[in-house]
């Protein structure tokens, strides 16, 4: 769905729409003239302060509190001419300044990280994890795969069971690497073991993760999936990247990864961003190693065992 929060001080308004679950902003000065195009479906404002919030407390909290951080930057703004961006955010200007020039007096919205960061903390967070043991692989096209996968923000023992178990099945499995959706569960968490033996390696459990930054050299290499049992074949991948994380006690960690490693994340990776690795195949790909046959009749075998075509 799509949250929207409009506020106006004086004669600026600043606009925030959380579309797909992504935050897009953009500024329009002099309130009568749009300085700037958002190419998504124009939501209707009014002049007045407008909050929109579902019937989900959880969507109402996080409204209040994106409301109460810009209400705060807006309160500040009076001593100031304008606001600039940056790649940390929104920041303000001294008077008689033009929001082009490059000396800020600081990002408007407080906390490590900038806006940005503020942003994500108002993602949508997962209320509790639902899951049942033993855990089962999802095979291809289960739903579970192209789901929407929420940001974990509670770290207790049923978190830890969850990594656990999940190294258990993907050791079961003969997996180097398992992301939560592939066991049902829609939360952005992953672990992996780059020698995929519970007693060789190191394990790796990765809580919220995003990549900061890829390679430009890639490689190809044939991959293999536990969600899709019968196939392997070439994608292209950058060969390194760097990521932030969360640990299980839900401490804040970075890591630079560089080939098998970075190839097991970047799958693994996908998956939580709701991207099968035959997505990443090419037209040859799929075709001359067989890979779309098998597609298909994965596809019909969940046809006849739950009555309709899943989630290519």
């Amino acid at each position: 769905g799509r949250y929207t929060a409009q506020l106006q001080a004086q004669q600026q308004t600043l606009h925030f729409i959380l579309w797909e679950q992504k935050w897009v902003h953009f500024m329009m000065l002099a309130s009568s003239k749009a300085v700037c195009r958002v190419s998504l479906a124009p939501a209707t404002y009014s002049r007045s302060t407008v909050v929109h919030a579902s019937a989900s407390s959880a969507s109402q909290a996080r409204l209040r509190k994106f409301s109460e951080v810009v209400r705060a930057a807006i309160s500040s703004q009076q001593q100031y001419g304008g606001w600039g961006s940056s790649c940390r955010g929104f920041a303000m200007m001294p008077a008689g300044r033009r929001a082009r020039q490059p000396r800020w007096q600081g990002v408007v919205l407080a906390g490590k990280g900038g806006f940005m960061r503020s942003m994500e903390e108002l993602e949508p967070e997962a209320e509790k994890l639902d899951y049942t043991l033993p855990l089962a692989v999802e095979m291809y096209p289960s739903e579970k795969l192209r789901a929407k996968n929420l940001r974990i923000g509670t770290f207790d023992e049923e978190l830890e069971t969850l990594a656990a178990e999940m190294f258990k099945i993907m050791y079961q499995t003969d997996g180097v690497g398992l992301a939560a959706p592939q066991v049902g569960v829609n939360v952005k968490l992953m672990v992996y073991n780059p020698e995929g033996a519970p007693n060789l390696g190191k394990e790796y459990v990765l809580v919220n993760p995003k990549i900061n930054k890829r390679s430009k050299e890639t490689d190809l290499f044939d991959e293999g999936c536990l969600s899709f049992p019968k196939i392997c074949a070439e994608v292209e991948r950058p060969i390194a990247c760097k990521v932030d994380y969360q640990d299980l006690k839900g401490r804040k960690l970075s890591m630079k990864l560089r080939g098998w490693q970075a190839r097991i994340f970047q799958h693994e990776f996908d998956h939580l961003e709701g991207v099968l690795f035959h997505d990443r195949m090419t037209e040859d790909v799929l075709k001359e190693d067989f890979v779309q046959p098998f597609l298909d009749e994965m596809i019909e075998e969940h046809k006849q065992k739950f009555g309709n075509t899943g989630a290519p």
